[in-house]
């Protein structure tokens, strides 16, 4: 019965240390998953906005030369 017994305490061990550690690299995934959502979000809008921009000048430009 010892034996069973080591072993059945082992395996909770184990158990527990397994939990522990997909614990901790879940959280530090989804810190990872956030961060590069948040990065890949602001550069979205940040090149929506040079393309906003852009569309702006060129549209200035056209009208510039249209009454020059």
């Amino acid at each position: 019965m010892k034996g069973a017994r080591d072993f059945l305490n082992n395996y909770e061990l184990g158990i527990n240390e397994f939990y522990s550690w997909f614990s901790t690299a879940l959280k530090v995934t989804s810190l990872k998953v956030l961060f590069v959502k948040f990065v890949f979000y602001k550069l979205l809008l940040i090149n929506i906005l040079y393309l906003c921009l852009e569309r702006l000048l060129v549209s200035s430009k056209r009208k510039l030369y249209i009454y020059n």
